[in-house]
């Protein structure tokens, strides 16, 4: 038996929520939660990065995708990690990595409103930091 990554307690927690009835309750609030942190980190993007992004608001899910229109999104992922921001370039989600140098993925969903306000700061000081 190979064990590829599922978490009993993970099980145990949705046995739980489905025999309880609670389960729809609990996605509409965490689709509520969602969508709130979303347009936080969004708002944030907006404010300090406009000059530098172009993104559009998803529909769904867990991950904001974010077009650099100034630089690659290589030397994007560097700059940021020296701000303490980390995230992935879009280029690792590709077989051909050369696909595309210019997106990258922002994870919202784990991150407090106040770390994603804040987002759009360092990702604003890492474009500047590429550009000087």
């Amino acid at each position: 038996r190979f064990d590829m990554g599922n978490s009993p307690l993970v099980h145990y927690v949705l046995t739980d929520l489905i025999e309880s009835g609670k389960l729809d309750s609990h996605v509409n609030s965490m689709r509520a939660l969602y969508e709130k942190k979303c347009e936080v980190l969004i708002r944030s993007l907006l404010d300090h990065c406009s000059p530098y992004i172009d993104l559009s608001e998803p529909q769904g899910g867990y991950f904001l995708w974010v077009k650099s229109k100034k630089v690659s999104s290589d030397s994007l992922v560097r700059a940021a990690a020296a701000e303490g921001l980390i995230f992935p370039t879009g280029s690792v989600f590709f077989v051909d990595k050369s696909l595309d140098k210019f997106h990258f993925r922002l994870a919202f969903t784990r991150a407090t409103c106040e770390h994603l306000t804040e987002a759009g700061k360092r990702l604003r000081n890492a474009f500047e930091r590429v550009l000087d």
